[in-house]
C-alpha cells in the first residue's frame, strides 16, 4: 500500500464572484464625466509660418539628381526600335540569341515575349548599355 499523505494537494481556484452593479441611477452619466474632465488650455499663439527655401546657387537645376541609368525614361519599344535600326533582325539575333529575333522577328510580337520573359529582356537591355559605350547605336 502506498502512502499519499506525502502527495500535494491540487490548488483549486477560489470561486469569484462578479461584483454587484451598482443601479442605474447611481451610474454617473458619461456626458457628465467628459464636461468634468478638464481640458487643456487653447494657445493663444500664432502658428508659425514655414521658413522659405533658401535660393539655389546659380547654375545647379532646382530639380532631383539626374539619374546615371542610360535606361532611365526609355520604353522597352524604343530600346528595340533603336536595337533594330542600327543592326537589323539578323544581327540582333546573332547578338542576342532569342529565337523572337531570328524566328518571324516583329516588334510587337518581340515585345510580347520580352515583357512576358524577365531573363529574355535582360539580356536586350544589357545589350543596349553595351551599344551605347561602344557607341554602336546610330
Amino acid at each position: 500500500m502506498e502512502d499519499h499523505s506525502h502527495q500535494q494537494k491540487l490548488h483549486q481556484p477560489e470561486s469569484h464572484q462578479p461584483e454587484p452593479q451598482q443601479p442605474e441611477s447611481q451610474q454617473p452619466d458619461p456626458r457628465q464625466l467628459l464636461s468634468q474632465q478638464s481640458l487643456p488650455p487653447q494657445s493663444t499663439e500664432q502658428p508659425v509660418a514655414p521658413q522659405p527655401l533658401p535660393p539655389q546657387p546659380a547654375g545647379q537645376p532646382a530639380s532631383p539628381k539626374k539619374s546615371n541609368d542610360p535606361l532611365h525614361g526609355l520604353t522597352l519599344e524604343k530600346i528595340v526600335t533603336h536595337l533594330v535600326e542600327s543592326y537589323g533582325w539578323e544581327q540582333l539575333a546573332e547578338n542576342i540569341r532569342i529565337n523572337c529575333f531570328s524566328s518571324n522577328p516583329s516588334i510587337q510580337s518581340s515585345l510580347k515575349f520580352l515583357r512576358k520573359t524577365p531573363w529574355a529582356r535582360t539580356k536586350v537591355e544589357d545589350f543596349y548599355k553595351y551599344s551605347l559605350r561602344r557607341k554602336k547605336l546610330k
